[in-house]
């Protein structure tokens, strides 16, 4: 039934293609008699329509008679003819088809299943002698034959079909007697029957020709086709099957390329491919691998060539180029099959040997004709699945060299198509397809490592070649970008294989390929400007700090060999910023020497260990520092370069003081930031000394590295000293900056010192820990608090007067309002802290001694003094706000004096208290009445 099945499917897949062509053809035939008798007749008036032709009689369609003998009119011109088609019918009533050419053509078919059934059971049943069989079998094939050419040179039109359907049926008998002759009983050598098949493949063929038959053709395309199958005894005959089901392409190819009948070579393919799968499924085991990989590389090279041979020949046909560029994916399911099924060793090699056979003939048809491109980039797609899906699943040890030299073959021919493709045809369009597969195949290698291969030497060989072919076709099609991804993939496979790679193959890798692709950035930046590649020189110089500081961390124990491989990526950002005019590299250049830097420290390192790499830590925060000074190639508009410099002393400074604590101690501590105050003054005395201030880029770069050298000023106390220390030195450097800003206007300088005298504003009127940094000492009032709030207030007030323009605001505040009244609360704070330090008498301050009198009075007394002074300054500055603090004061004071202190006092010192209270309040009010603008405004 398997066998009846088999024969039947693919009979009427034939059978309906030939006859679907067969019917198109004959109506494409009768349409053009049509015309052509239309146009003998003579010309019809303009007025009237032409009337069609009468349909010919059922059956063959005949030749119109010629009509009687009439005078011939004038002809009419062209436009006089009416455009009219005529009526068409079909040629042939469907029982005139049935009867006299299915039944013909089933009547042939059938005689040819009946004699193949026949030998075969006359072989499983012993009914005649084997060579009886041959002999007979052979005598009916030559019988039908030359009964056919008798009726066809008969010259009977009408029994055409008959003769064409004999002569099939005798080539199908042939080729199953043959085939019988040498498998079963071996009448004949391997050779004889090769010789044999391949002449009745040749006579079947010239018959067709010879008899204009398409018929004959299909019924000996079907017949030799199928003569395997009917006839197989179970036994492998696979060297004599393929070298058969090639004389027969062979044959096939002869009447393609003669007869221009291309749909003969899709039947071919067709059945090329389910022979090639029958046998796989059968016969395929581990000890055939070679020969099956061999059997499914051969037929596609062969329809390629037919395909060549037929384009020399000047035959072009479609169907031809559809059975050519289809031929070569028959090898993808016996791939599939081969890699995941069976299991011996050396199957990848084998296969994938076979797949990148099969891909470069579907390339070369590609780089013939435009039309096999979506073949060539499908073929690419089926073997990228296939090696990934294998990489996942059955790569191991043993096999890892295969996949990493096909994977890199596989990228190498994916780049070279579009190269070559440009070589051959310069104006062709390109197929950027083709560039994304090298990519993709780069991908793909991530899965080794992710499975621990990545100490493996040859995958980083492979990982250079895959980035090579990527790179060739990126440029070649102009997709600067995918070099992007490229070098975005492989610093990441690299980082990736860090924890197994050995640290000295680790750095030799990451050189190899930041000097490949720094030399490709800064080659196609010079060629394309505007094609990002400054991007990815950038990047290429950027990318591999990253990984040295994950290397630092992942592998403390090397010290010099990260740094000195940190220097060579330093120098290559030198270049792009000196040469090549890319300022985006300084700031990639500080952010990736601070990366390494930080990371070093990390994990937990001896002093020894910061003793050797303090060294380091200079040389790159001079590398950075120096590049605008040393080098006169980089102009003074260039801001980015000027501004990385300045801001390589803060971004080394935290990595270089961890260093000097740790080998040195923090006993001097303080002369470091001194040293970089030091470098950074000097750096602004040849700044200041260059051009004149009214240069912007001038006076910008002057603030930076001003505002620099005063934050290391700035931080000499905090890091020598701490506490309070802090707080005095952020309060001068703050005011500091406004004075620099009289003579350098930037508003940088006014930010930084804003935000300082915040910070120590802070610090001394919210930190409660304040009261704590020291005893209290022996002495009332002129104790350590006085010296810093009186500093810090008198800073305060004296960046108010600093500031300008002076009506300016921040937020909708005006800023020297705000820094007055700053230095006031302060002021207001230090007078509670007096007070509650002279009464104190333990270690610390208290400012609330309960039923203690004279501490309270003295906080009235010292409000109200305090009121009245600020109402005084209010009053001769014409200061509302100040004025406003004055009422609010004095207001708090009284109602303090009331409710509470008052009641404590006997009799006659509340009476005095009152008086007293009476005349601050009467003199206030005739202060205000007497001097205030507000006042007398209103009162006018």
């Amino acid at each position: 039934m398997d066998s009846l099945l088999y024969i039947w499917t693919f009979f009427a897949a034939s059978a309906s293609f030939f006859w679907s062509r067969q019917a198109l053809k004959r109506l494409d035939q009768h349409a053009d008699a049509i015309r052509e008798l239309r146009g003998d007749k003579p010309a019809q008036p303009a007025s009237s329509p032409q009337v069609p032709p009468a349909a010919p009689k059922k059956g063959l369609p005949m030749k119109a008679k010629p009509a009687l003998a009439a005078p011939k009119p004038e002809p009419a011109s062209k436009k006089d003819i009416p455009n009219v088609e005529p009526a068409f019918e079909w040629p042939l009533s469907w029982e005139d088809f049935t009867a006299g050419q299915v039944f013909s053509w089933v009547g042939g078919f059938a005689l040819f299943l009946g004699a193949a059934f026949f030998v075969k059971y006359s072989i499983e049943h012993d009914l005649i002698t084997p060579l009886m069989r041959i002999t007979m079998g052979a005598g009916v094939g030559i019988a039908a034959i030359i009964a056919g050419l008798r009726l066809e040179w008969g010259g009977e039109k009408a029994i055409l079909v008959t003769a064409h359907t004999l002569c099939a049926a005798g080539i199908g008998i042939l080729y199953a007697d043959i085939f019988a002759a040498h498998a079963k009983f071996g009448f004949v050598t391997m050779g004889v029957a090769a010789v044999l098949m391949a002449a009745t493949t040749l006579a079947a063929f010239l018959l067709s020709e010879r008899m204009n038959s398409r018929y004959i053709a299909v019924i000996a395309l079907v017949s030799g086709f199928l003569t395997p199958p009917l006839l197989s005894m179970g036994n492998d005959h696979a060297f004599l099957l393929f070298s058969y089901i090639a004389v027969l392409n062979l044959g096939i190819f002869a009447t393609v390329i003669r007869k221009r009948w291309g749909f003969l070579a899709v039947m071919a393919a067709a059945g090329t491919a389910l022979t090639q799968w029958s046998w796989m499924l059968r016969y395929f085991n581990d000890g055939n691998t070679l020969l099956a990989a061999g059997i499914f590389a051969f037929f596609p090279l062969l329809f390629v060539a037919a395909r060549e041979i037929s384009v020399l020949r000047g035959v072009e046909e479609d169907d031809l180029d559809s059975a050519a560029g289809a031929m070569p994916f028959v090898a993808f399911p016996f791939a599939a099959l081969a890699l995941f099924v069976q299991t011996a060793p050396g199957h990848p090699w084998i296969i994938f040997s076979l797949l990148m056979f099969c891909g470069v003939l579907v390339a070369a048809l590609a780089l013939r004709k435009e039309g096999f491109r979506v073949y060539h980039g499908t073929a690419g797609v089926l073997t990228a699945i296939l090696l990934g899906l294998w990489m996942g699943d059955s790569m191991n040890e043993a096999t890892l060299t295969a996949g990493l030299v096909f994977s890199s073959v596989f990228a190498l021919l994916h780049a070279a198509f579009p190269w070559i493709l440009e070589q051959m045809e310069p104006d062709a369009k390109p197929f950027e397809f083709s560039g994304y597969l090298p990519v993709v195949m780069l991908a793909l290698i991530g899965v080794p490592v992710l499975r621990g291969f990545g100490d493996a030497t040859g995958l980083w060989f492979a990982v250079l070649l895959i980035d090579a072919a990527a790179i060739t076709a990126a440029v070649t099609l102009g997709m600067t970008r995918l070099c992007t991804f490229v070098l975005l993939g492989s610093m990441g496979l690299l980082g990736m294989s860090v924890d197994v790679l050995p640290i000295g193959e680790f750095y030799v890798v990451l050189g190899v390929f930041s000097a490949g692709f720094f030399a490709l950035g800064t080659r196609l930046q010079g060629e394309k400007p505007a094609s990002g590649a400054a991007s990815l020189a950038a990047l290429s110089s950027l990318t591999p700090f990253v990984l040295i500081a994950i290397a630092v961390v992942r592998v403390p124990g090397a010290i010099h060999l990260p740094f000195l491989f940190t220097s060579l990526v330093v120098a290559m950002n030198v270049f792009l910023i000196r040469r090549l005019g890319n300022d985006d590299a300084a700031w990639g250049l500080l952010g990736g020497i601070w990366i390494v830097c930080t990371a070093w420290g990390a994990p937990a390192r001896s002093m020894t260990d910061y003793a050797q790499v303090l060294p380091w830590f200079g040389i790159l925060f001079g590398s950075v520092a120096t590049i605008p000074f040393l080098d006169p190639e980089v102009p003074k508009e260039r801001s980015p370069v000027w501004t990385v410099a300045a801001l390589s002393g803060p971004a080394m400074f935290l990595p270089i003081h961890a260093a000097v604590s740790a080998s040195l101690g923090n006993s001097l501590i303080g002369v470091l930031p001194a040293l970089f105050a030091v470098l950074y003054a000097a750096a602004c005395y040849q700044i200041v000394g260059e051009d004149e201030l009214t240069d912007p880029t001038h006076k910008t770069r002057i603030a930076w590295f001003g505002g620099v050298t005063l934050f290391f000023v700035s931080l000499i106390v905090p890091l020598q000293f701490d506490k309070e220390w802090i707080t005095l030195a952020w309060a001068f450097e703050g005011a500091a900056l406004l004075v620099l800003y009289r003579k350098l206007p930037h508003e940088g300088l006014k930010l930084w010192a804003g935000g300082l005298l915040a910070v120590a504003f802070v610090r001394l009127a919210a930190n409660p820990a304040v009261f704590f940094y020291h005893s209290r000492a022996g002495l009332p009032v002129f104790n350590w608090f006085l010296g810093v709030y009186g500093a810090v207030i008198a800073s305060f007030f004296a960046a108010a007067r600093l500031w300008s323009p002076k009506e300016e605001e921040w937020a909708g505040c005006p800023v020297t309002a705000a820094l007055e009244a700053g230095g006031t609360i302060l002021a207001f704070l230090l007078l509670n802290i007096e007070i509650a330090d002279f009464f104190s008498t333990g270690a610390t301050i208290l400012f609330f001694a309960g039923g203690n009198l004279a501490m309270d009075l003295s906080y009235s007394l010292g409000w109200g003094a305090f009121g009245i002074t600020l109402l005084v300054i209010g009053l001769f500055r014409n200061s509302r706000g100040a004025r406003l603090g004055s009422v609010l004061l004095l207001s708090v004071t009284i109602g303090k004096l009331f409710l509470h202190d008052i009641w404590l006092l006997e009799q006659l010192y509340r009476v005095a208290s009152l008086i007293g209270l009476s005349a601050v309040l009467i003199a206030a009010s005739f202060l205000y009445q007497r001097f205030s603008p507000d006042l007398e405004e209103s009162l006018s």
